[in-house]
């Protein structure tokens, strides 16, 4: 009974979860940023190309 007790006082399965829910928001910031640079980048490497 003490065990189950404790399993249900214990607080380290849901600090693990905000730190998943973080990661993942994290992660998805990065991949747009990085869609939306990765085109502008080819933009300005091609105009270079073509300046050239």
């Amino acid at each position: 009974m003490r065990c189950i007790s404790a399993f249900l006082k214990s607080d380290k399965g849901a600090t693990a979860v905000e730190y998943a829910l973080m990661v993942s928001g994290i992660a998805a910031v990065v991949c747009v940023v990085a869609a939306l640079l990765g085109t502008n980048v080819l933009r300005l490497f091609q105009s270079a190309i073509t300046g050239w």
